[in-house]
Formats: C-alpha cells, structure tokens, sequence
C-alpha cells in the first residue's frame, strides 16, 4: 500500500522516523533507501488507488459503512482471511488523505471476522487520533486538506 501511495517506493520497514535530543530536537531523521521500486505504471496505479477510494467512500464500498462518514478522502480495502478451524482473520489498508498520501495504517485482528467489522474500526480510530481529530485539532484537518485533497 505504501508504494502504491507514494509512486512505487518499496520502504525498508523501519521504527521511528526520528531520533531526538532531550529538548525534543530532531538530532537526526530516519529515512532507510527504497528497497526496490515497483513496475508501476501511472495509470495502473491511478486505477487501483482509485478502486480503493470507491471502496472506501462510495455507498456500496467494502469499508463506506465505516470510512464513509471520514472528514476527507481515503483509499482503503477490507480483506477477510479464512482459517480452517478458527475464526476469520480480519484485515484493512488504508492510505490516507487521497490523493496527497501522509500515512498507510494496515490492521490485522486474529479472529475478528470481516474486515469491516473489527480493522476497518481500529483503522478509523488510528487514523482519527494520528490528525488529531478526536480533539478537534486543526492540525490534522488542516494536513488533511493538502493541495489536490477534497
């Protein structure tokens, strides 16, 4: 999801994205090389991010029951893992805000059924509280509304 978001960068999974000094100055900011780049076309990737924005925000979407009512756009997709034996595995993506991605939050819940019922959820919430819109925080809404978002 992120190199889909951020033109086809594969990331090298990291912890933290700074490290700081006592004052909470950034002493150094940390930012691994890509991995690879994806053979992404453009166009294929306009057409699966917008799939994703149409699941996420149309009536009749995987995640509108959820994502729906969101202050801005995402692009997000529910995904359900069958288990022989076990409960369903529940699973969500979301890229967010859409077009001008800041942040991809994936959730996974071991027995949580569809993913609209339990990730999609815990994703809101994640989403909610990273641009601060719990609190009615204008940083959040005001990052949300990058250039090119509506």
């Amino acid at each position: 999801y992120s190199a889909l978001a951020n033109g086809g960068r594969l990331v090298r999974p990291h912890v933290g994205g700074r490290i700081v000094d006592v004052n909470g100055g950034t002493v150094e900011r940390i930012k691994p090389p890509p991995e690879r780049r994806l053979k992404i076309s453009d166009e294929t990737r306009s057409v699966v991010l917008e799939g994703l924005v149409r699941a996420a925000m149309s009536p009749g979407g995987t995640s509108y029951s959820v994502m729906g009512g969101f202050p801005f756009p995402v692009a997000g997709k529910t995904g359900t893992a069958e288990r022989e034996g076990n409960e369903d595995q529940s699973w969500y993506s979301v890229v967010a805000p859409y077009p001008n991605p800041e942040i991809v939050v994936t959730v996974t819940v071991e027995n949580g059924g569809f993913g609209v019922e339990s990730a999609a959820p815990i994703a809101r919430t994640i989403l909610e509280n990273y641009f601060d819109l719990n609190a009615g925080g204008a940083s959040g809404a005001a990052a949300a509304q990058s250039p090119g978002a509506e």
